[in-house]
C-alpha cells in the first residue's frame, strides 16, 4: 500500500468526472464523501478497502479538505462496519464501472490465462503483477491476496502436472533404466554418481576441461535428447527452476522422489546440461582460436620491436653511401669501417632480412604454434559439435578440413575442391595458395585450416554459424518468437521501434548527429574533458565524476540504527540473523556427503553471502 502521496497524485485520485458526478450528487454529507472515497479507491486499486486502516492518512486528509468536512476515526470506522450500506455502495460502483466478480466462467478464464503465463515465468511476484493487470483490463474485481495466491498455486500445480505428464509420455523404459542404473548408480570406489560429475562446472580453456566436457556429453548422449522432449514455448527461466531442484538434491533425495516426478526432472536437467556443455565446448573452441590469433599479434609485435632496435640502420646506410661517393677506390676496411662498424653492417643486413620476411616469419611461427598446442584440441571439440550455417562455402571448408585432419600431407590434392571465395582474404592468400609447376593452384593445408578456423570463430560470434542443440550458440531463428511475422506490430511495439527500416535508420542517424554536434559544441567549454595524448595518439581524458549527494534520509536512518544498536557491522547483523533463523542450514551440498563440519560450512556461507551482498 502506498503510504506517501504527492500533491499531483492526490489531485488525480480525487478528481471527479462528469459521469461520476451524476452518481455522486444524489448523496449528501458524510455519505457522499464515503461513497467517493470507496469509488476512487476501487478504481485505483481494483478492490474495496476492508477497513479505515487500509486508507493512507494523506489520502483521507486531502479528501476532508476537498469536501470541507471533518470525519473522526471512529465515524469512519463505523461507516465500514455498516455492512448493509457498504455492500449497497459496492453494488452501485460495480454496476457503474461494469465490473464483474471472479467466479464461474470468469474464474476458468483467469486460470487459463495464468497457465499460459507460467510458460514464461514461475516467479510468483511477477505472476501476481500480471494477474492484477489482466483483471484490471478485463474489468474483474481483484480478489483477496489469499485467493490470488491460491489461483497462482493452482496454475503452477497444473503446469507441473502437464509438463511431467508430457515428458513421461516421451521417454521410454530404456531411458528410465539408464537413469536409474547409470546416472544414479554410485561408483564403488569414489562413492559418486555420474549425475554428480554432470554437476561440475566447466573450467578454463585447456586440455583437461575439454576432456571433462566431452565425457559429460558422452554421459548424456544415450538419452537422445532433442527439442521435442520439452513442450514448445516453455521458457529457459522455467526450465532452470526445475534444473535447480536436481542441483540442490543429493542422489538419495533424487531417488526418493516419485517416478512420475523423478524422471522428468532428470530429463529437464540433462536437456539443459547438454545445452550448457555444447556452449562450453564452443566457448573453448572460440578461445583457442583467439589464443592463436593473440600469438600472431605477439610474434608480429616482437619482430617489430627487433626492427625498432635497429632504428639507426638508415643513418648508417647514408654514412656508407657518403664514404663510397667520396672515396670510391678505397679499401672497405680502411674507408668504411672507421665510419660504420662491422657490427652496424651486420645490423643493416639483419634489418633487411627482417623487413623482407616479416610476414612470412610471423605466419610460420603462428602455424607452428597452432600445430603444436591447439590443433588437436580444436579438432577434439569439432568432433563433438554439429555446426550449421547458411554459408555453404564455410561448411564445405570444414568438411574438407575434417576429411584430411589425420593425413600427413603439406598441401591438399590438386583434384580436391577447396572453398576459397568469400572465406580467404587477399592478405592470407599469399600464404595459403601457391601456383605449382603445372600452373595448378596448390593450397597449404595447415595455413588453410587456421584461416578457416578464424572465419568460423567470427561466424559463431555473429551467429552466422550455429551449433545444433546449444543455447547460447543456437540457431538465430530460435531467437525470434513464434509467429513473429504475423505479429510484427506487437513485438515492435514492445521494443518501441518503428516497422520501417528507413524510419529506424533515420532516427538513429538523427540521434548520432545530434550527439556529435552537442559533443563538438560543448567540448571546448567543458572543464571536465581534456584532449591529450596517449602513446603518441590523440586521447580524450575525462575527469572522474564528483561524489553524489547523500540521500536525505540516510543520515537519519544511520542515527536511528546507532541509537538502538550502537555501532554494528553488517556482517554481525547477518551472523545474528543466521544464529536465530539458521538460514545457512537451507544450503545443501549437491554431493553425496559433506566432509567439512556444519560449523565451518556455516562460517563460509555467511562470508560468501556477505561478499555477494557487498
Amino acid at each position: 500500500m502506498k503510504k506517501y502521496w504527492t500533491t499531483e497524485e492526490l489531485q488525480r485520485f480525487w478528481a471527479v468526472s462528469s459521469e461520476e458526478k451524476v452518481l455522486i450528487n444524489i448523496k449528501i454529507g458524510i455519505q457522499k464523501f464515503f461513497f467517493v472515497l470507496t469509488l476512487k479507491y476501487y478504481k485505483h486499486y481494483g478492490s474495496f478497502p476492508n477497513n479505515s486502516e487500509a486508507i493512507p492518512y494523506d489520502l483521507l486528509n486531502y479528501g476532508y479538505n476537498q469536501f470541507g468536512i471533518n470525519v473522526s476515526s471512529e465515524e469512519l470506522k463505523n461507516l465500514f462496519l455498516n455492512t448493509r450500506n457498504y455492500n449497497r455502495y459496492k453494488l452501485e460502483i460495480r454496476d457503474f464501472l461494469g465490473v464483474s466478480l471472479l467466479k464461474g466462467n470468469t474464474h476458468k478464464k483467469v486460470l487459463i490465462h495464468l497457465h499460459k503465463l507460467v510458460f514464461e515465468t514461475r516467479k510468483e511476484e511477477k505472476l501476481k503483477a500480471e494477474l492484477k493487470l489482466y483483471l484490471k483490463q478485463h474489468k474483474i474485481e481483484l480478489p483477496t491476496n489469499e485467493v490470488m495466491d491460491n489461483l497462482i498455486k493452482t496454475a503452477l500445480n497444473k503446469f507441473d502436472n502437464d509438463l511431467f505428464t508430457y515428458i513421461n509420455a516421451k521417454i521410454t523404459q530404456k531411458h528410465k533404466v539408464y537413469i536409474d542404473k547409470t546416472l544414479l548408480l554410485k561408483d564403488t570406489l569414489t562413492d559418486e554418481t555420474l549425475l554428480s560429475l554432470l554437476k561440475q562446472d566447466s573450467g578454463k580453456s585447456n586440455r583437461d576441461s575439454i576432456a571433462v566436457e566431452i565425457d559429460k556429453l558422452a554421459i548424456i548422449t544415450p538419452l537422445s535428447l532433442n527439442n521435442s522432449i520439452i513442450p514448445e514455448n516453455v521458457s529457459q527461466d522455467v526450465l532452470r527452476f526445475y534444473k535447480r531442484k536436481i542441483l540442490s538434491d543429493t542422489p538419495e533425495q533424487i531417488r526418493a522422489r516419485p517416478e512420475n516426478i523423478r524422471y522428468p526432472l532428470i530429463i529437464i536437467y540433462c536437456y539443459l546440461k547438454q545445452q550448457d556443455i555444447l556452449d562450453n565446448l564452443t566457448d573453448h573452441l572460440v578461445n583457442f582460436i583467439h589464443k592463436v590469433k593473440k600469438t600472431e599479434n605477439k610474434v608480429e609485435s616482437k619482430l617489430n620491436s627487433e626492427i625498432d632496435k635497429l632504428s639507426n640502420v638508415t643513418d648508417s646506410l647514408y654514412q656508407v653511401a657518403e664514404v663510397a661517393l667520396e672515396r670510391p677506390m678505397s679499401i672497405i676496411q680502411d674507408a668504411i669501417y672507421p665510419v660504420v662498424s662491422k657490427e652496424q653492417i651486420e645490423a643493416i643486413i639483419k634489418a633487411r632480412y627482417l623487413f623482407k620476411g616479416l610476414k612470412q616469419n610471423v605466419q610460420s611461427k603462428v602455424i607452428k604454434n597452432y600445430c603444436t598446442y591447439y590443433r588437436k584440441r580444436i579438432f577434439d571439440i569439432l568432433a563433438n559439435l554439429d555446426i550449421k550455417s547458411k554459408n555453404t562455402q564455410l561448411l564445405l571448408a570444414l568438411e574438407l578440413i575434417k576429411k584430411y585432419k589425420n593425413k600427413k600431407i603439406e598441401v591438399y590434392p590438386t583434384n580436391e575442391t577447396v572453398a576459397i571465395d568469400g572465406l580467404i582474404n587477399a592478405k592470407e592468400m599469399e600464404f595459403i595458395c601457391k601456383i605449382g609447376d603445372d600452373k595448378k593452384v596448390i593450397v597449404s593445408r595447415k595455413d588453410y585450416e587456421y584461416a578457416i578456423f578464424k572465419v568460423l570463430r567470427d561466424k559463431l560470434k555473429t551467429k552466422e554459424a550455429w551449433i545444433v542443440g546449444a543455447f547460447k550458440y543456437r540457431d538465430p531463428e530460435c531467437d525470434i518468437p513464434k509467429y513473429f511475422d504475423d505479429n510484427k506490430e506487437y513485438y515492435y511495439g514492445i521494443l518501441n521501434q518503428p516497422l520501417s527500416v528507413n524510419e529506424f535508420n533515420k532516427s538513429l542517424k538523427n540521434k548520432l548527429s545530434s550527439a556529435i554536434i552537442n559533443f563538438d559544441i560543448n567540448l571546448p567549454k567543458n572543464k571536465y574533458v581534456e584532449i591529450t595524448k596517449r602513446k603518441n595518439k590523440p586521447w580524450i581524458k575525462l575527469t572522474p565524476s564528483p561524489e553524489q549527494a547523500k540521500p536525505l534520509n540516510l543520515d537519519k536512518l544511520k542515527d536511528s540504527i546507532i541509537a538502538k544498536w550502537k555501532v554494528i557491522s553488517l556482517l554481525d547483523v547477518l551472523k545474528e540473523v543466521d544464529l536465530r533463523e539458521n538460514i545457512t542450514n537451507c544450503f545443501n551440498s549437491s554431493g553425496n556427503r559433506e566432509i567439512i563440519s556444519r560449523e565451518e560450512i556455516q562460517k563460509r556461507l555467511i562470508l560468501c553471502l556477505f561478499g555477494i551482498g557487498e
